[in-house]
């Protein structure tokens, strides 16, 4: 950011990378303008949250004794059919499903940023949430983080990863964001 002659910028964080972006406005706002968090899965702010954490455990144990492969079609198993019109996604490589399932998964579904901290740093933040994730437990995670970070929740088009497959009508959402973050909407 500084090499590129800017003191502030703008952040987009999607999944884990918007738990990544809410420790980053909890801890370094002086840097930031805007923070947009899609589908932060903030898991603890819902109510079924104790079924959530049995179920990410289950799905560590099925990675610790299938593999990544099966914790994944475990995964997916339960979040695609609440997904509305999802176009084939590309298969990860084996390398990175190794590395979500061993490195990150745990981490970001069980960790949850000082959201009150957030909040008294005073970071222009959005909480985003993609149309067609259904009832997905990060796409409820929106409204109730939202709520404890009051800012707006706003609605993309496309599904948990739509930046992938719908980037025109993503890029025009995130500009839409940051205009909502201004108050220019």
């Amino acid at each position: 950011m500084k090499a590129h002659g800017r003191s502030k910028t703008s952040l987009f964080g999607n999944s884990g990378g918007a738990m990544i972006a809410l420790e980053c406005t909890a801890s370094y706002p002086e840097y930031l303008d805007h923070v947009i968090v899609q589908e932060a899965p903030v898991a603890g702010l819902l109510p079924d949250a104790t079924e959530l954490l049995d179920w990410f455990f289950e799905l560590h144990s099925t990675y610790k004794a299938k593999g990544p492969r099966a914790a994944g079609a475990a995964l997916q198993g339960r979040m695609m059919p609440t997904y509305v019109e999802i176009p084939p996604l590309a298969q990860p490589r084996e390398e990175d499903m190794e590395n979500f399932w061993k490195y990150e998964f745990l981490g970001f579904v069980l960790y949850c940023p000082d959201l009150q901290r957030v909040v008294e740093n005073k970071v222009s933040v959005v909480a985003g949430v993609w149309e067609g994730s259904g009832d997905a437990f990060f796409r409820r995670c929106g409204g109730p983080l939202a709520k404890r970070l009051n800012c707006e929740c706003v609605e993309f088009p496309g599904h948990h990863s739509g930046f992938e497959n719908y980037v025109e009508e993503f890029a025009a959402s995130l500009f839409g964001a940051i205009n909502v973050e201004d108050g220019k909407q």
